[in-house]
């Protein structure tokens, strides 16, 4: 862990983070938390997190690295972003804790930060956005296309379906038998 940071100077940086509602962060070059939001730290209580690990003054690089396979991914885009490779980098994780399941979205980008211009400067806005509510969703609505598809599939009838240019889209099997 680095030296402490003085929260003073990114006051304005702070009131920004704490009117997001997503977990979110601002690190410098060398991956040192310089700014966290409410939520961020309200995660990390809520589920057990080690503030020594995650929280402010502690080294977002260091937390990814000899990760699992999603923190390694992070982890590399991180670097493309940081390195000027990328504008910007997203990544899908499952985050599941002993009683739910949730999925999130980290979206990393640059931070050009106008009125530092020292080492400790920030340098990546770093926002972990909960969308588990949309992958249940997604994951609802594919097992409803599947038992559809399940169904058609089961019927003697051919049965053809045509977009409105009359191509064919999709046929069962017993379509596929008589075609």
């Amino acid at each position: 862990m680095g030296q402490c940071v003085n929260l003073n100077e990114y006051s304005r940086e702070q009131a920004v983070l704490y009117a997001l509602s997503d977990n979110a962060v601002l690190i410098d070059q060398k991956g040192k938390i310089l700014v966290a939001n409410k939520a961020w730290n309200s995660y990390t209580k809520a589920n057990s997190g080690d503030s020594g690990k995650c929280g402010t003054a502690s080294n977002y690089i260091e937390a990814c690295s000899g990760g699992d396979a999603d923190a390694q991914a992070v982890l590399e885009g991180l670097k493309t972003v940081l390195n000027g490779e990328q504008s910007r980098f997203q990544h899908l994780y499952p985050c599941h804790s002993p009683t739910e399941k949730r999925w999130y979205m980290v979206t990393i980008t640059p931070f050009e930060d106008i009125s530092h211009f020292k080492e400790s400067a920030i340098r990546l806005l770093i926002c972990h956005n909960d969308v588990t509510e949309l992958i249940i969703r997604q994951q609802s609505i594919e097992a409803k296309e599947h038992r559809y598809a399940s169904v058609i599939n089961s019927l003697i009838e051919g049965m053809v379906i045509q977009n409105a240019q009359g191509e064919i889209e999709t046929c069962n099997q017993a379509a596929e038998l008589l075609l």
